[in-house]
Protein backbone atom coordinates (compact mmCIF):
# COMPACT_ATOMS: atom_id res chain seq x y z
CA UNK A 1 0.00 0.00 0.00
CA UNK A 2 1.33 3.43 -0.86
CA UNK A 3 -0.31 7.09 -0.94
CA UNK A 4 1.74 9.68 -2.21
CA UNK A 5 0.81 13.49 -1.59
CA UNK A 6 4.13 15.05 -2.06
CA UNK A 7 7.63 13.76 -3.85
CA UNK A 8 8.12 11.58 -6.43
CA UNK A 9 7.70 8.03 -5.89
CA UNK A 10 10.29 5.60 -7.19
CA UNK A 11 8.80 2.19 -6.95
CA UNK A 12 5.42 0.78 -6.96
CA UNK A 13 3.31 -1.75 -5.17
CA UNK A 14 5.25 -5.37 -5.21
CA UNK A 15 8.91 -4.01 -5.78
CA UNK A 16 11.36 -5.38 -2.89
CA UNK A 17 12.76 -2.88 -1.21
CA UNK A 18 15.87 -3.29 1.50
CA UNK A 19 16.72 -0.30 4.63
CA UNK A 20 18.06 2.95 3.29
CA UNK A 21 16.27 2.67 -0.10
CA UNK A 22 14.40 5.60 -1.39
CA UNK A 23 10.90 5.46 -1.72
CA UNK A 24 9.62 8.51 -2.40
CA UNK A 25 12.05 11.40 -3.53
CA UNK A 26 11.86 14.87 -2.10
CA UNK A 27 13.01 15.95 -5.41
CA UNK A 28 10.20 17.11 -8.38
CA UNK A 29 11.09 17.97 -11.63
CA UNK A 30 9.77 21.26 -13.20
CA UNK A 31 8.29 20.34 -16.81
CA UNK A 32 8.23 23.01 -18.93
CA UNK A 33 7.38 23.26 -22.76
CA UNK A 34 7.80 20.41 -24.65
CA UNK A 35 7.51 17.95 -21.38
CA UNK A 36 11.27 19.02 -21.10
CA UNK A 37 12.97 18.86 -17.44
CA UNK A 38 14.11 22.78 -16.79
CA UNK A 39 14.68 22.86 -13.20
CA UNK A 40 14.35 20.22 -9.89
CA UNK A 41 13.27 21.42 -6.64
CA UNK A 42 13.13 20.32 -3.25
CA UNK A 43 10.19 19.20 -1.18
CA UNK A 44 9.35 17.79 1.79
CA UNK A 45 7.98 14.21 0.81
CA UNK A 46 5.13 12.95 2.58
CA UNK A 47 3.61 8.99 1.41
CA UNK A 48 1.69 6.54 3.38
CA UNK A 49 3.72 3.48 2.84
CA UNK A 50 2.55 0.19 4.39
CA UNK A 51 4.99 -3.11 3.36
CA UNK A 52 5.25 -6.52 4.32
CA UNK A 53 8.53 -7.07 6.29
CA UNK A 54 9.50 -9.56 8.72
CA UNK A 55 11.41 -10.26 12.08
CA UNK A 56 14.10 -12.85 13.02
CA UNK A 57 12.14 -14.42 15.98
CA UNK A 58 14.81 -16.54 18.35
CA UNK A 59 13.87 -17.29 21.84
CA UNK A 60 16.22 -19.97 23.79
CA UNK A 61 14.53 -21.39 27.86
CA UNK A 62 17.09 -23.20 29.67
CA UNK A 63 15.56 -26.48 30.93
CA UNK A 64 17.51 -26.43 34.58
CA UNK A 65 16.91 -23.36 36.28
CA UNK A 66 17.00 -22.17 40.24
CA UNK A 67 13.60 -22.11 41.98
CA UNK A 68 13.27 -20.29 45.37
CA UNK A 69 11.92 -22.46 48.22
CA UNK A 70 10.60 -20.17 51.40
CA UNK A 71 11.50 -21.78 54.98
CA UNK A 72 8.63 -19.84 56.56
CA UNK A 73 11.62 -18.23 58.56
CA UNK A 74 11.17 -14.26 58.35
CA UNK A 75 12.69 -11.33 60.74
CA UNK A 76 11.28 -7.26 60.74
CA UNK A 77 12.69 -3.72 61.68
CA UNK A 78 11.19 -0.79 61.46
CA UNK A 79 12.04 2.76 60.43
CA UNK A 80 10.87 6.51 61.47
CA UNK A 81 11.04 9.32 58.92
CA UNK A 82 10.88 12.74 60.15
CA UNK A 83 11.31 15.23 57.63
CA UNK A 84 14.42 13.74 55.75
CA UNK A 85 15.64 11.96 58.84
CA UNK A 86 15.78 8.19 59.78
CA UNK A 87 15.27 7.03 63.19
CA UNK A 88 15.44 3.44 63.86
CA UNK A 89 13.03 2.12 65.77
CA UNK A 90 14.34 -1.48 65.89
CA UNK A 91 16.72 -2.72 63.49
CA UNK A 92 17.17 -6.85 63.05
CA UNK A 93 20.37 -9.13 62.42
CA UNK A 94 20.21 -10.70 59.29
CA UNK A 95 21.72 -14.13 59.46
CA UNK A 96 19.57 -15.69 56.55
CA UNK A 97 21.88 -16.42 53.24
CA UNK A 98 19.09 -15.39 50.56
CA UNK A 99 15.88 -13.70 51.72
CA UNK A 100 13.56 -11.53 49.80
CA UNK A 101 12.73 -7.94 50.97
CA UNK A 102 9.28 -6.56 51.22
CA UNK A 103 8.82 -2.90 52.51
CA UNK A 104 5.53 -1.01 53.67
CA UNK A 105 5.41 2.61 54.34
CA UNK A 106 2.56 4.02 56.21
CA UNK A 107 2.39 8.05 55.87
CA UNK A 108 0.50 9.37 59.03
CA UNK A 109 -2.47 11.84 57.91
CA UNK A 110 -3.70 12.85 60.64
CA UNK A 111 -6.33 15.18 58.64
CA UNK A 112 -7.94 13.95 55.26
CA UNK A 113 -4.97 15.29 52.77
CA UNK A 114 -2.90 16.77 54.66
CA UNK A 115 0.23 14.50 55.06
CA UNK A 116 2.22 15.17 57.77
CA UNK A 117 6.30 14.81 57.39
CA UNK A 118 6.25 11.45 59.66
CA UNK A 119 6.14 7.92 58.37
CA UNK A 120 6.80 4.65 59.39
CA UNK A 121 8.42 2.47 57.26
CA UNK A 122 8.64 -1.55 58.06
CA UNK A 123 10.78 -4.24 56.26
CA UNK A 124 10.09 -7.53 55.94
CA UNK A 125 13.20 -10.72 55.60
CA UNK A 126 11.82 -13.69 54.41
CA UNK A 127 14.23 -16.57 54.25
CA UNK A 128 14.44 -18.89 51.26
CA UNK A 129 17.00 -21.77 50.11
CA UNK A 130 17.54 -22.59 46.27
CA UNK A 131 16.88 -25.45 44.72
CA UNK A 132 17.92 -26.87 41.36
CA UNK A 133 15.01 -27.95 39.24
CA UNK A 134 14.37 -28.97 35.51
CA UNK A 135 11.31 -28.00 33.51
CA UNK A 136 9.47 -30.17 31.33
CA UNK A 137 9.08 -30.24 27.99
CA UNK A 138 5.74 -28.87 28.18
CA UNK A 139 6.82 -26.19 31.20
CA UNK A 140 9.39 -24.66 29.23
CA UNK A 141 6.93 -24.30 25.93
CA UNK A 142 4.48 -22.71 27.66
CA UNK A 143 7.51 -19.91 28.37
CA UNK A 144 8.67 -19.73 24.93
CA UNK A 145 4.41 -18.88 23.93
CA UNK A 146 4.25 -16.47 26.67
CA UNK A 147 7.79 -14.57 25.58
CA UNK A 148 6.40 -14.92 22.09
CA UNK A 149 2.94 -13.13 23.05
CA UNK A 150 4.49 -10.31 24.93
CA UNK A 151 6.84 -9.53 21.55
CA UNK A 152 3.41 -9.96 19.54
CA UNK A 153 1.51 -7.45 21.72
CA UNK A 154 4.19 -4.80 21.71
CA UNK A 155 3.93 -5.17 17.56
CA UNK A 156 0.09 -4.89 17.83
CA UNK A 157 0.72 -2.13 20.19
CA UNK A 158 2.78 0.14 17.84
CA UNK A 159 -0.14 -0.32 15.01
CA UNK A 160 2.03 -3.75 13.53
CA UNK A 161 -0.35 -6.16 11.33
CA UNK A 162 0.72 -9.48 12.31
CA UNK A 163 0.54 -11.34 8.93
CA UNK A 164 1.88 -14.65 10.00
CA UNK A 165 4.28 -16.48 12.17
CA UNK A 166 6.44 -19.23 11.07
CA UNK A 167 7.79 -20.83 14.53
CA UNK A 168 9.71 -24.00 14.88
CA UNK A 169 10.14 -25.53 18.00
CA UNK A 170 13.07 -27.79 18.82
CA UNK A 171 14.67 -29.33 22.26
CA UNK A 172 17.79 -30.61 23.58
CA UNK A 173 19.36 -31.99 26.51
CA UNK A 174 19.55 -28.32 27.86
CA UNK A 175 16.92 -26.11 26.25
CA UNK A 176 13.74 -25.31 24.48
CA UNK A 177 14.53 -23.27 21.25
CA UNK A 178 11.68 -21.29 19.52
CA UNK A 179 12.51 -19.58 16.38
CA UNK A 180 11.53 -18.31 12.76
CA UNK A 181 10.06 -15.53 11.37
CA UNK A 182 7.24 -13.21 11.98
CA UNK A 183 5.98 -11.55 8.81
CA UNK A 184 4.05 -8.32 9.57
CA UNK A 185 2.61 -5.61 7.51
CA UNK A 186 3.79 -2.24 9.00
CA UNK A 187 4.79 1.44 7.96
CA UNK A 188 8.12 1.61 6.92
CA UNK A 189 8.63 5.56 6.82
CA UNK A 190 11.80 7.19 7.40
CA UNK A 191 13.27 10.54 6.39
CA UNK A 192 16.73 11.85 5.14
CA UNK A 193 17.77 14.43 4.40
CA UNK A 194 18.02 16.47 0.61
CA UNK A 195 21.50 17.18 -0.30
CA UNK A 196 21.64 20.25 -2.23
CA UNK A 197 24.00 18.33 -4.67
CA UNK A 198 20.51 16.05 -5.68
CA UNK A 199 18.37 18.88 -6.61
CA UNK A 200 20.47 22.09 -7.86
CA UNK A 201 21.26 22.15 -11.65
CA UNK A 202 23.64 25.46 -11.73
CA UNK A 203 26.78 25.04 -11.28
CA UNK A 204 29.00 28.01 -9.25
CA UNK A 205 31.60 28.46 -12.38
CA UNK A 206 33.09 31.67 -10.39
CA UNK A 207 35.96 29.39 -8.51
CA UNK A 208 38.68 28.67 -9.89
CA UNK A 209 42.54 29.42 -9.80
CA UNK A 210 43.36 33.27 -10.04
CA UNK A 211 46.17 35.28 -10.24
Amino acid sequence: HMVTRTGTPLVKIGDVVKKGDILVSGVVDVIGDNEIIVSKEPVFSDADIIAKTYYEYRDVIPLAYIDKEYTGKSKKDYTINILSKKLNLYKTRISFKNYDIITEEIVFEPIPNFYFPLSMVSHKYDEYIEVAKVHTKDEAREIGDSNLNRVLNHLKENDVIIHDVDIDITYNKNSCIIEGKIIVEESIVAYKRVKESEWRTDVDESIGDSD
